[in-house]
Parts: structure tokens; C-alpha cells; sequence
């Protein structure tokens, strides 16, 4: 058996037990470089880790701070849809913080039912992965986030409505609020 590093001798061939061969050492700079590269991937591997903790908190998703927002309101199942006009799936994916592809509108009900703040309402809208831009719909919702600030959606949808806006929130719940 050959070992690295490591004299060598071979008695089964006749040789003399007495005489060694030096063979080459292995390359103790190689396995040096491996184990440094092993801890160095361990370090880079913890400050990826720390960075992506400090990320998570700076940049909560949609559903995490629509969780947060609704308990600061003391908000159940009733009040977030009433509020809102959105359906228990929508309150369920919230409060088990599914993440998913949110639509514009359901992002602006809930803004809207949360009486949230022109910047608060573009930062969830950011989180969801929209922004406001210059189509009708969105120059609309624009004026509503400031106009209509602290109005209920069943008086948003009506602004929306009369100005060719889809209303917010589910269609059948959004007629019942309309008759109210």
C-alpha cells in the first residue's frame, strides 16, 4: 500500500524490509487549500444566512404585513370581510401567509378596508409586486388612495364604478354594498 508522504516498504517482493523508497508527499498545499476553501464557503455560507435574516425583516412579503396589519386592528374573519369585500380564501391565505401571485385589486381592497395611507397602500401594492401607473384604472385608484382616504369600500366602489372602474372586492359582495 502506497501512503503519501510516508516511507514505503515491500517485503513480499523480496526487497529489503530494511530499505525505504521515499515517494512524493502529497500536495500538503492542495489539501491546505481545500480546507481553507471548506471554511471559507462555511463563513460566506453564515454571512448569506445573516443577510438573508436582515433581508426578510426589511422586505416582508405582502401576506406577512397584511397579517400584522390585520391584528393591529383587532381584525377577524367579519371584519376583514366587510371591510374589504374579500372571501374567507382570501382572509385564509392571508393568515396562513400564502404566498401567492396577489391581484392589483385584491391588494387595493384590502388597502382600501384598512384605511391605509397613500404610502402605505403603494408599499403593500410594491410588496404584491405592483405599482400604480398611468392607465385609467390606476390614475383612479391613485385618487382614491388620497381622495377617499378613511371612506369605506362600499363608497370607493362607487367612485370606482362611476368612473368605469371595476369595483373592488368580490362582485356579489360589492353589489350588497352598493345597496346599503
Amino acid at each position: 500500500m502506497l501512503l503519501a508522504g510516508r516511507s514505503h516498504t515491500d517485503t513480499k517482493n523480496g526487497r529489503n524490509p530494511q530499505k525505504s523508497v521515499d515517494l512524493p508527499p502529497a500536495s500538503v498545499d492542495t489539501n491546505n487549500r481545500v480546507l481553507k476553501n471548506d471554511e471559507e464557503l462555511r463563513r460566506k455560507k453564515a454571512e448569506f444566512e445573516r443577510q438573508k435574516s436582515t433581508y426578510k425583516l426589511i422586505n416582508r412579503t405582502f401576506t406577512e404585513v397584511a397579517k400584522a396589519l390585520m391584528e393591529s386592528k383587532g381584525w377577524q374573519r367579519k371584519e376583514f370581510k366587510e371591510n374589504t369585500l374579500l372571501d374567507d380564501t382570501t382572509y385564509h391565505n392571508i393568515c396562513t401567509d400564502v404566498v401567492k401571485g396577489w391581484d392589483k385589486r385584491t391588494v387595493m381592497a384590502f388597502c382600501v378596508g384598512i384605511c391605509a395611507d397613500h404610502e402605505t397602500a403603494v408599499s403593500l401594492l410594491a410588496m404584491a409586486g405592483h405599482a400604480l401607473g398611468e392607465s385609467d384604472e390606476d390614475r383612479a385608484y391613485e385618487f382614491l388612495l388620497t381622495a377617499y382616504h378613511g371612506r369605506s369600500i362600499g363608497d370607493c366602489n362607487m367612485f370606482l364604478e362611476d368612473n368605469f372602474v371595476k369595483p373592488l372586492g368580490n362582485k356579489l359582495q360589492s353589489t350588497k354594498a352598493k345597496r346599503r
